[in-house]
């Protein structure tokens, strides 16, 4: 079992030189807020069906995986001539779920906002500093997560799943076979260019009932993982550094070409016709 090291500073140059200890061996993830758990959009759009759904099979059930899925048929089934331009498809391509695009079309959802088991995280802690600031709105203390890169495991080499999805042409089980634990998603799947400006990578947690991200993390035998909270009084001096470095909003989020295919009416009628048949499938209990 894993175990998190909270470390605490309040020293611009002490937090300085402990990130560069870490270095290039840790994945980085930074928050606005120390007090932000770390979560995913799957989880928390399921906790927002939840507030207004007393359907017990929702809380005695694992149903990200089953929404994650769902997500996926819904977005091809809206969205098909757009995905297969950002793919490089011919627009009347005959889109399907396969082992050759499932991850590539988990990234893409994950782009576009829409609910996914992945948490977008960084090589690179220059960059996760961005993040901390990022969110305006937020003046209290911020953190960055960091885990030891050799505890992630590579998710295709963790699991065969080139025999169901031929048989089948689903993936609903491809993420349901993974243990608890958090993968890393290959590179060869990242097709935007603000991943590559960000020095992005996806981890994507397993399946475990009752579960978030952090308890997949913990659940990796030796696993490194070190919260590094920041006091909120460092603020105008990260800020600083990033500007010294070249580190905004220009420079992580370069214009892609891809970003104007899927429009934000077709997202939210993705959206909606989850969520109307999640709704529907487990109505509120009488």
């Amino acid at each position: 079992m894993g175990k998190i090291e909270e470390i605490a500073f309040d020293n611009f140059e002490s937090l300085i030189n402990e990130l560069e200890k870490l270095g290039n061996k840790y994945f980085f993830r930074g928050m606005a807020s120390d007090q932000w758990k770390l979560k995913t959009s799957i989880d928390r759009f399921l906790e927002e069906i939840k507030k207004n759904n007393d359907n017990i099979l929702l809380e005695i059930q694992t149903q990200n995986v089953f929404a994650e899925f769902r997500f996926l048929s819904e977005f091809i089934e809206k969205c098909k001539i757009d995905i297969n331009k950002i793919l490089g498809n011919n627009e009347n391509f005959s889109l399907e779920l396969s082992n050759d695009n499932f991850l590539k079309l988990v990234v893409i959802l994950q782009h576009y906002g829409l609910p996914t088991r992945v948490l977008d995280w960084t090589t690179n802690w220059e960059k996760a500093l961005y993040f901390c600031l990022e969110d305006e709105n937020q003046k209290e203390n911020c953190c960055i997560w960091a885990v030891q890169k050799s505890n992630i495991s590579d998710v295709e080499k963790k699991i065969i799943y080139s025999k169901r999805l031929k048989s089948d042409n689903k993936m609903k089980n491809f993420f349901g076979d993974l243990n608890p634990g958090v993968y890393l998603i290959n590179e060869d799947n990242y097709i935007f260019e603000r991943i590559k400006s960000q020095n992005g990578i996806a981890l994507v947690c397993g399946l475990g009932n009752n579960m978030n991200f952090e308890d997949h993390l913990l659940s990796i035998g030796d696993a490194k993982i070190k919260k590094i909270k920041i006091d909120k009084m460092l603020r105008p001096e990260i800020g600083r550094f990033l500007i010294e470095n070249n580190i905004n909003k220009k420079t992580l989020y370069p214009d892609d070409l891809q970003e104007n295919f899927i429009n934000e009416t077709s997202i939210n009628n993705v959206k909606q016709a989850t969520v109307d048949f999640i709704q529907e499938l487990y109505p509120n209990d009488e």
